[in-house]
């Protein structure tokens, strides 16, 4: 994508493995008591968040059907990682979040009417559901690596929570709400753009916050 002077490449999961595959040859040459043991590596995948943001806009049976594609090409990159590399390799793949809480969601309601943004929530949430059901089911028959799903949704329903406590001034049995909570900002990300567009975020129009460590989203 070329915007002004600034050029951003985006890869897609496949060639990004191709592209360590053969990185990792090259530093292969390298005499093996100048370099760490690989079976100290740990590969690092959150993938699906842009998916299932498009996979909202279909229907339920053909976005179902997606889910399973892009999990079942997931699986099979790493599978030419596993077969490349010395050791199974160890990988981490957080689960999806519930996307509907992000804020490049939360655009759409201005621009729907709130019946059909009330369908497409609807969707959404299931698809976050259908999504890490088949992730957890096929990482589990998975045998050429170890997987890692560590659940990173609700450390962030936690942040929205203790803010929406703290801000009515109420807090619960465990005393959640009492003290400030750790991001001013749980709906407003730091960038903002003049438009509506995801694609925009990456446009020269962009504005940052003053305060990014204030803000739960980016």
């Amino acid at each position: 994508v070329k915007s002004n002077e600034t050029t951003v490449t985006s890869f897609d999961f496949k060639t990004q493995m191709e592209q360590y595959v053969t990185y990792d040859k090259g530093r292969r040459v390298i005499p093996q008591r100048l370099r760490k043991g690989d079976e100290w590596t740990f590969f690092t995948v959150f993938f699906g968040l842009w998916d299932l943001l498009e996979y909202s806009t279909l229907e339920k049976s053909v976005a179902m059907s997606a889910v399973d594609k892009s999990i079942e090409a997931l699986f099979r990159n790493l599978d030419v990682l596993a077969e490349h590399a010395t050791y199974p390799p160890k990988v981490v793949i957080p689960k999806m979040i519930d996307a509907t809480f992000l804020p490049q969601f939360q655009l759409q309601k201005k621009a729907m009417r709130e019946a059909d943004f009330a369908v497409t929530q609807h969707r959404m949430v299931f698809l976050w559901w259908y999504w890490n059901t088949v992730l957890v089911r096929t990482a589990s028959q998975w045998k050429n690596g170890v997987v890692y799903m560590p659940g990173p949704n609700d450390l962030i329903m936690e942040e929205v929570r203790a803010k929406q406590l703290h801000s009515r001034q109420i807090s619960d049995a465990a005393g959640v709400g009492k003290q400030a909570p750790l991001f001013e900002h749980v709906e407003k990300p730091c960038l903002a753009s003049q438009r509506s567009s995801a694609t925009d975020l990456q446009a020269s129009d962009v504005q940052k916050c003053s305060a990014p460590a204030e803000h739960l989203f980016w």
